[in-house]
């Protein structure tokens, strides 16, 4: 919290004192918190022999989920020849989650996939909002103000790979997304507003012919009354992904063992070869809140709403 005193200098001149004085009080809050989680198992089986990997089972199963939010507040108050409050919210919001799981085997140098199988989603809001009112020499105002985005995305592949040429089975994704900008304005008797939207969606299925649709709005009101100006579109867009979503690197000979020697001088390292590797249940919690009196910071922890190649 801060005290502040200042002097208006809008009315210079209108007030015989001199301009207009004014003593308040600002807070600002902000908050946040992100949490995310992964887990999987890999299981590979099979033989190394010359320098070469062949593995009859491989197999892995999977996932992941994260999620953030964030907040801050300013709030403003003051008193004097010129009064009023301001207020300022920021608001934003995510989360993001994959579930994959695949099974084949490796043979000569690429892998072939009976099932390879992703589904991911991830979401992302945002808001901000702004409100004003003053007073002073009889004369008053108001503005209020807002912002928004919502998004969010999903897919599904499933597929084949055979000699590490993949293929999809079946692939869906969505998407849809909205935004708005809104003002609502009340001024020494003049009053207006306006309010613009636009909203975005976009369809891609195996098979089917894939598109992306669009559509916003214009509206705005002086007191004659509201006149709204529109459009809608549509258009193609590009298909599935040919290539799989998540992917395995090819085995590693750094991880057979080295240690001991060839006995009569044969090459030990002929073999069945087995790898199974849990990964963990891992999670993590992260948050923060804070009062601050005069801090122009804006956290930003983390930004979720996109899905990357997961390799293996």
């Amino acid at each position: 919290m801060q005290t502040f005193f200042r002097e208006d200098s809008v009315a210079l001149g209108t007030m015989s004192s001199g301009n207009p004085t004014f003593v308040g009080v600002e807070t600002r809050t902000y908050s946040s918190e992100a949490d995310d989680s992964i887990q999987g198992t890999l299981d590979q089986e099979g033989t190394y022999s010359g320098g070469s990997f062949a593995l009859a089972t491989v197999t892995y199963s999977g996932g992941s989920s994260a999620s953030f939010t964030s907040s801050e507040e300013l709030d403003s108050a003051w008193t004097g020849d010129y009064s009023g409050s301001q207020t300022h919210t920021y608001s934003d919001s995510g989360s993001n989650s994959f579930a994959a799981s695949a099974a084949g085997n490796f043979a000569a140098g690429s892998f072939s996939m009976s099932s390879l199988v992703l589904q991911a989603s991830a979401t992302r809001s945002t808001s901000t909002s702004d409100n004003y009112q003053a007073s002073t020499l009889g004369q008053s105002a108001t503005y209020d103000q807002f912002q928004g985005y919502d998004d969010s995305a999903s897919v599904y592949q499933a597929g084949t790979m055979s000699a590490g040429s993949f293929a999809n089975t079946s692939y869906t994704y969505h998407q849809s997304g909205l935004s708005t900008f809104a003002t609502d304005v009340d001024a020494a008797g003049l009053a207006g507003s306006q309010t613009w939207t636009q909203s975005t969606s976009a369809d891609v299925v195996l098979g089917s012919n894939p598109a992306k649709f669009s559509s916003s709005a214009f509206a705005f009101d002086t007191g004659a009354g509201v006149t709204t100006f529109s459009n809608n579109g549509n258009t193609s867009t590009d298909g599935p992904i040919g290539e799989a979503l998540f992917k395995f690197t090819a085995p590693d000979n750094n991880l057979v063992p080295m240690a001991g020697a060839a006995p009569r001088g044969r090459d030990w390292l002929v073999g069945r070869w087995r790898r199974r590797e849990q990964l963990p249940p891992q999670s993590a919690h992260r948050g923060r809140a804070q009062v601050q009196p005069d801090s122009g910071q804006e956290l930003r922890d983390l930004d979720l709403a996109e899905t990357r190649t997961q390799n293996l």
